[in-house]
């Protein structure tokens, strides 16, 4: 199995590129003033998205996903997934937050949120696209609420204390023995230039500052990457993986998956810019592997059905 040399950088720090940002809504839950717009711009997603996402549902119900542990079922989702290209930008939009998601290539972020995503959609036993688009936008607005550019979850730091307070996901990253903070974020703010919705909607940023100042006053916690393998023991199948960074103004520059072999062996399953998305080698080795990651950060996803973890 081939190490990508190479790795996907997070919401955030996809901008360093000029990526410009936009987010996911449900389309059924737009609001009417919306209406006209969607009719210019067409629907939030592609008819290969909508194969793509179509495919696996059919799969799911004539398998009975929705009878599995919350973990197994996020597992058969990314394996469906398993092999598709890298692809970034794709949910961008610098002139209006519309609903968009994109199945037919990914980055790191939307490809941990779709699988997230689309097994909530199976555990409810609700196979339509739309209930999807409603999930993600819950997961990537604050709140579950969209309402503008600045609403967005744009940093992973806010985007786990959010899903957490909404009961998506549980942050174990204390209970795994981390007694380190991820350092503050103020890229966005104190870069509005790389961002192109931020360029073009300047008044915007001080939005942007009041996230950042709340999300310092909430500092994550990690585990060095040096103790990454001494908890593989308590970790499982599709827990989320959040590596922090030593780049400043910055928390976290990539998201993956945990992924066990069937030797028990623990790898990163994630989208990697050189090969897409794929099961990559051990988890540690590749946190090791890049020199500015300092840790990893780990979130729980939770059944949304029986609200647990297990």
């Amino acid at each position: 199995m081939k190490r990508s040399s190479l790795f996907c950088l997070s919401l955030a720090f996809l901008l360093l590129f000029n990526t410009p940002i936009t987010t996911v809504v449900g389309a059924a839950a737009q609001p009417d003033e919306d209406f006209a717009v969607i009719e210019e711009i067409g629907p939030p997603f592609t008819a290969e998205t909508r194969a793509v996402y179509d495919s696996i549902a059919s799969a799911a119900q004539q398998g009975n996903w929705h009878e599995l542990p919350f973990a197994e079922l996020m597992t058969r989702v990314a394996m469906e997934l398993l092999d598709s290209p890298y692809e970034a930008g794709t949910i961008e939009d610098p002139v209006y937050e519309n609903c968009k998601i994109h199945f037919t290539g990914f980055d790191c972020v939307t490809f941990y949120e779709a699988v997230l995503c689309i097994a909530r959609t199976i555990k409810y036993q609700e196979y339509s696209i739309y209930k999807l688009i409603d999930e993600i936008e819950y997961t990537r607005y604050r709140g579950g609420n969209r309402d503008g550019y600045a609403s967005r979850l744009h940093y992973t730091s806010e985007w786990i204390l959010n899903n957490e307070q909404k009961g998506v996901v549980k942050d174990i990253t204390a209970e795994l023995g981390a007694d380190k903070h991820v350092g503050e974020v103020y890229f966005m703010s104190k870069n509005p230039d790389k961002y192109a919705a931020l360029e073009m909607h300047p008044d915007l940023v001080p939005d942007i500052a009041a996230a950042e100042e709340f999300i310092n006053s909430n500092k994550r916690q990690y585990i060095p990457k040096d103790e990454i393998a001494g908890v593989y023991d308590r970790l499982r199948d599709c827990d989320i993986v959040c590596f922090a960074t030593s780049i400043a103004g910055l928390d976290y520059a990539h998201t993956g998956f945990v992924h066990f072999d069937e030797d028990g062996d623990c790898h990163l399953m994630h989208a990697s810019t050189k090969h897409g998305v794929i099961i990559d080698t051990d988890l540690a080795e590749y946190a090791k592997g890049v020199k500015h990651f300092i840790g990893v950060s780990v979130v729980r996803p939770i059944d949304p059905v029986t609200n647990s973890t297990e």
